[in-house]
């Protein structure tokens, strides 16, 4: 009866996830990488977004930046940077509870501005 012990062990920040996951839940995933062998997990992020996308869930998402140029069947791809004028044209300030960002020094230091400067409180900004 792993479980309920493993998670509340790893829910470090003590969410109420029966309230937390409930029908206005929704994780969007941004990412960029330099090529898709970079992608970590690439299957199963893939196998999220294809059930979400089946079942009509919406309750996961994603946008992919990939440096080369590589395209993945069925995923948005962007050539795009993550940068104001992609959170102008793709991101709802008031839809965001959290915002998680990990990345090079630059990117975690630019996107909470960008962030900021988009009217999304820097108490629901989380460098991971």
């Amino acid at each position: 009866m792993l479980g309920k012990d493993v998670a509340e062990e790893i829910n470090v920040y003590k969410e109420d996830y029966e309230e937390t996951l409930g029908s206005k839940f929704k994780v969007t995933l941004y990412a960029a990488f330099q090529s898709i062998e970079e992608i970590e997990y690439l299957d199963f992020i893939f196998a999220l977004y294809k059930i979400n996308k089946n079942y009509n869930l919406n309750y996961f998402d994603m946008i992919l930046r990939i440096s080369d140029g590589s395209k993945i069947p069925e995923i948005p791809v962007v050539d795009s940077y993550f940068d104001d004028k992609f959170f102008n044209q793709n991101v709802v300030p008031d839809q965001c509870s959290k915002i998680f960002i990990c990345g090079s020094p630059k990117m975690n230091k630019l996107i909470p501005e960008i962030c900021q400067m988009n009217l999304i409180e820097k108490e629901k900004i989380y460098l991971v």
